[in-house]
């Protein structure tokens, strides 16, 4: 079969149109050759150095951090799993330390679990399409979207549908059931009551023959494709718009509790923290990965200066501040080990309130 032939392959590797279809038209083959177990498995290939198609004609990014574009340069254009396996663990398994299995990615963030966007699909922040050299550099996000049905009144869910793919700025899916509510299916009564049944809200399981009714809404899966470099910018500016609304909360938390001056400016993870996290650290992790993780602002106030870091919590830092932790959070200080930093987590007003007691108080014996 062509599809499951290194020449075949390799034919295909001229454009990103015709790499998308030949991956697809391979996991169509694959999903096919599931429902019976009499035939034979598609053959394995590493392609271009990037994705992995298996068996079943599955799809798999090879992980972006484990090879270089020196490596996918050394590397055949398609390879099969033997051949794949042998350069591995010459070329890649000496300087990575990790084992063949940790060569793949997967397709977690990518939808809808085949991790190549369909050609007509375009960056969704910079408007761009998919080149045969970097699509391996591609990420995805999946929400869901609320469409007003209303402009497509008279026409089926089933044209709807197709209408809806041929957009491209994202792929859109209906779920399963498909459900439309309408307020004409609705019961006033309902309205208010917040264990209401769906259909008394309006709502009704349809199907692709539905015609659409004016003031039909639906929820559609949506998932929107951008180039790595695109993705990883957009993860920065969001980080940003985070850490804006984070200080702006935070100042006024502060001014409402009785802190004067109040100015919350960002800043790296300081270095003693740096220190404390990276005795806890999984294999693999990096200290300087964390660190990113981490929004750490300065806080400078008429009564003081101290830290506060969000991660998956937020945290006092009372370095440079004055206070020690046993004034703040006595019991915690008592149980610490002896090199733990004078870090507590933010627990809410009433602790905010006793560090601007502990920092008034410092400064009156001044």
């Amino acid at each position: 079969m062509d599809y499951d032939t290194k020449d075949f392959i390799e034919a295909q590797l001229g454009s990103y149109h015709a790499f998308y279809t030949l991956m697809r038209s391979r996991a169509n083959l694959g999903y096919l050759r599931t429902d019976n177990e009499s035939w034979q498995r598609l053959t394995p290939y590493i392609i271009l150095g990037r994705y992995k198609s298996d068996e079943f004609g599955g799809c798999h990014r090879l992980n972006r951090a484990l090879f270089t574009d020196a490596d996918r340069t050394a590397m055949s254009a398609v390879m099969n799993e033997e051949e794949f396996l042998s350069f591995f663990e010459k070329n890649i398994q000496p300087r990575i330390k990790k084992s063949y299995w940790s060569s793949l990615e997967g397709t977690s963030g990518l939808a809808p679990g085949f991790p190549l966007p369909e050609p007509h699909l375009i960056c969704a922040k910079c408007g761009g399409t998919w080149e045969i050299n970097t699509c391996h550099d591609i990420d995805a996000e999946g929400d869901f979207e609320e469409i007003d049905l209303s402009s497509f009144a008279g026409r089926t869910l089933f044209w709807v549908q197709a209408k809806l793919e041929a957009r491209t700025d994202a792929l859109r899916r209906f779920g399963h059931p498909i459900t439309v509510r309408n307020p004409q299916w609705s019961d006033p009564r309902a309205a208010d009551d917040e264990y209401a049944d769906p259909e008394e809200l309006g709502w009704r399981e349809v199907t692709l023959d539905h015609v659409v009714q004016p003031g039909d809404k639906t929820s559609m899966f949506r998932y929107r494709f951008y180039h790595g470099p695109c993705f990883r910018q957009l993860s920065i500016d969001r980080s940003g718009e985070r850490a804006t609304e984070y200080a702006e909360d935070f100042k006024q938390i502060l001014e409402e509790t009785g802190f004067e001056d109040v100015q919350v400016i960002r800043t790296a993870l300081p270095e003693h923290l740096r220190r404390w996290f990276a005795t806890d650290l999984d294999e693999g992790e990096s200290i300087d990965e964390l660190a990113e993780a981490f929004m750490y602002y300065r806080v400078q106030t008429r009564q003081g200066s101290f830290g506060v870091a969000y991660a998956a919590y937020p945290m006092l830092d009372l370095e440079g501040s004055g206070v020690s932790l046993h004034e703040l959070e006595p019991e915690l200080a008592a149980e610490a080990p002896p090199d733990f930093p004078p870090i507590t987590g933010l627990s809410g007003p009433e602790q905010l309130l006793k560090l601007w007691q502990l920092l008034v108080k410092n400064q009156s014996k001044k």
